[in-house]
C-alpha cells in the first residue's frame, strides 16, 4: 500500500509550492487532515494497486472494507468498496494494462512499476524529496517512460499538460531507472485518468514531452524547492490553495 507520510515537496501539492513558494513554512505545524474525499480516493488508490498486483477486475473488491489510516487522521477509517468506486478503478486498470500490452518496440514488453517509490536524493536538492507514483511503464527498446496517475476526485478536473506531479513522478522514475540501467528515456507520456471528473479530453488524458522538456522543468522545480526554504518566502493566491 501507499506510504502514509509524505514529503514537504510531495508531487501532490507541487503546483501550490512552485507558485506559492511561502507556503511549505506556512504550513509548518498545522496538522494536515485528510478530508472524507481524500480518504475515499486513498481507499480507491488501495484497490487499484491490489488489482494490478492480483491480476484482478476492481469489481472483485465490491463489498471489502478498506482501512485507511494516514498522518493526520486522529484514527483508522474503514472505507467499503461500492460499485461506483469499482467502475472508477476499472478504468484506470484497463487504460493501464492495454499501455503495458503495446509500450515498447513489439520485443520487449514494458515493465510496469505499481505505487512507484522513489527520491530525488541522487540529485541533491536542499531538502530531501521523495514520493509514490500510482503507476509508471518503462519501455526499454524505445526508450519511453510513461507515467499513469489515478484520480479519484470529481469536483476539479486535472489537465495532464503541464502537470507539476506528473513531471516530479517522471523525474523520480528517471532516477531510479538510471540508477538500475545507466539509461535515461528519451520520450515521455503523462496520463491522467479521472473517471469521475467530466472534461472536455474525456475521462483519460496525456501529455507528451521530451527529455530535454523534463531537464528544463528540473531546472525550474530546484529553483522553487531553494525559493521556498528561504524564511521570507513571498506567498500568492491563485488556484494552487485549494
Amino acid at each position: 500500500m501507499p506510504p502514509t507520510t509524505h514529503s514537504r515537496f510531495g508531487a501532490s501539492k507541487s503546483s501550490r509550492w512552485r507558485n506559492c513558494p511561502g507556503s511549505v513554512l506556512a504550513e509548518d505545524g498545522i496538522a494536515d487532515v485528510p478530508s472524507p474525499y481524500a480518504t475515499e480516493g486513498t481507499a480507491a488508490h488501495d484497490i487499484a494497486e491490489l488489482c494490478l498486483l492480483n491480476g484482478k477486475n476492481a469489481q472483485s473488491y465490491i463489498g471489502l472494507a478498506i482501512t485507511v489510516d494516514k498522518e493526520g487522521m486522529p484514527k483508522p477509517v474503514d472505507v467499503v468498496v461500492g460499485f461506483e468506486m469499482a467502475e472508477a478503478v476499472q478504468v484506470y486498470l484497463d487504460f493501464v494494462r492495454s499501455e503495458a500490452k503495446r509500450s515498447g518496440d513489439g520485443l520487449i514488453k514494458a515493465e510496469m512499476f505499481v505505487e512507484h517509490e522513489f527520491t530525488l536524493d541522487a540529485l541533491n536538492p536542499p531538502e530531501p524529496v521523495w514520493g509514490t507514483s500510482d503507476c509508471t511503464l518503462w519501455s526499454p527498446g524505445d526508450r519511453h517512460l510513461h507515467v499513469i496517475d489515478y484520480k479519484h476526485g470529481k469536483g476539479v478536473a486535472v489537465s495532464a499538460v503541464g502537470n507539476t506531479q506528473g513531471l516530479q513522478y517522471a523525474l523520480g522514475a528517471a532516477v531510479d531507472i538510471a540508477q538500475r540501467t545507466r539509461v535515461r528515456p528519451e520520450t515521455i507520456t503523462i496520463t491522467i485518468v479521472q473517471p469521475r471528473a467530466p472534461h472536455s479530453s474525456g475521462p483519460i488524458r496525456s501529455w507528451d514531452i521530451e527529455w530535454e522538456d523534463l531537464v528544463d522543468d528540473t531546472k525550474v522545480m530546484f529553483a522553487a524547492l531553494e525559493a521556498a526554504l528561504e524564511p521570507d518566502a513571498p506567498r500568492f493566491v491563485g488556484d494552487w490553495c485549494r
